[in-house]
């Protein structure tokens, strides 16, 4: 596929699809979006109702996506778009829809609002007197729309499918570099291969009762893995107990995990129950079928009398070939 020329600005109205392919962030155009945001800012009296207007600033198109605002107590408002139409029916007490970052008022479908054109914002203070002047700062937010010449060969002259839709949303608000299963995308399974969920831990063998008095204070657990299948591990579980007994036995687990083939998940001990427990992996750990996980154990930090356990699982997929 030869690569797309672009007049203005190359490859800058891509994002990458599901699958890895450049598309254009607006299906079927050449567009390139930049972050924008509209910020409106006054003061309305006691009993008192004003309108504030803002211009639209350069000469593309605006896209409102989102709102932002604060919460003054007992204020009114209401927002005239460009195309002469409002946000509500009627004027809204602003704590029913304010909000800031995650919590934001999202416009969607987004509102597309021609360059010069005006937003009217009115504020009314005179529904619930506050007993004074009260402030406003309202963040429109969105992107100028800036078209690009040329055409982008990868979206050109055929339909749209599923693999097309962007990776990313188009607001900032989003993690992007949050892990793909957060979002319910996960690597795909290889077509001679069959996966199924599993975790590893027998009871036995992956458990260590430690007494804080008399020790021993290290040990290693041993985890086999199947010989049939690998072992795709998410994550690491670590289940931490008091034994009944004693006065009040306390004390720290370190722990590194590591292969019988010689690969170590950490370089050194670690307190695992705090940093790791149940914390899925960025990355998934293969774990060849018939290897070992080993997981050797120091307890530091201990007072009282009584014992301690440690239990310790590996959750994720079996991955078996057919």
């Amino acid at each position: 596929m030869p690569a797309p020329h672009y007049q203005l600005i190359k490859q800058a109205d891509q994002i990458l699809s599901k699958c890895g392919r450049p598309i254009s962030s607006f299906p079927g155009q050449n567009i390139v979006p930049f972050q924008h945001g509209i910020l409106i800012q006054g003061t309305v009296g006691n009993d008192n109702t004003f309108v504030l207007t803002k211009e639209i600033p350069g000469d593309v198109p605006f896209l409102l996506r989102a709102i932002q605002a604060p919460s003054p107590t007992g204020l009114y408002i209401n927002l005239q778009l460009p195309n002469g139409k409002y946000l509500f029916n009627r004027e809204q007490e602003i704590s029913q829809f304010q909000g800031i970052g995650s919590f934001r008022y999202v416009i969607d479908p987004e509102w597309e609002c021609p360059p010069g054109s005006t937003f009217e914002l009115t504020l009314d203070n005179s529904v619930v007197p506050s007993g004074g002047t009260v402030g406003l700062v309202l963040m429109l937010e969105g992107a100028l729309k800036y078209s690009v010449k040329g055409k982008n060969p990868a979206i050109q002259d055929r339909q749209l499918s599923v693999s097309d839709l962007p990776r990313y949303v188009k607001n900032p608000n989003q993690n992007i570099l949050a892990p793909a299963w957060m979002q319910g995308y996960y690597p795909n399974t290889p077509d001679s291969c069959e996966d199924s969920i599993f975790t590893y831990g027998d009871g036995n063998l992956n458990f260590t009762t430690m007494n804080v008095g008399t020790g021993p204070y290290s040990a290693t657990q041993q985890i086999n893995i199947s010989s049939d299948s690998d072992f795709i591990c998410s994550r690491a579980l670590f289940d931490v107990r008091q034994v009944v007994g004693g006065s009040s036995p306390a004390g720290t687990f370190l722990a590194r995990l590591r292969a019988g083939s010689g690969y170590s998940l950490m370089d050194d001990l670690i307190d695992v129950a705090q940093y790791i427990n149940g914390s899925p992996f960025a990355h998934s750990w293969h774990i060849k079928a018939g290897d070992q996980v080993f997981v050797d154990l120091q307890l530091v930090d201990f007072s009282g009398s009584g014992s301690l356990t440690i239990e310790t699982y590996l959750d994720g997929l079996k991955r078996k070939r057919r």
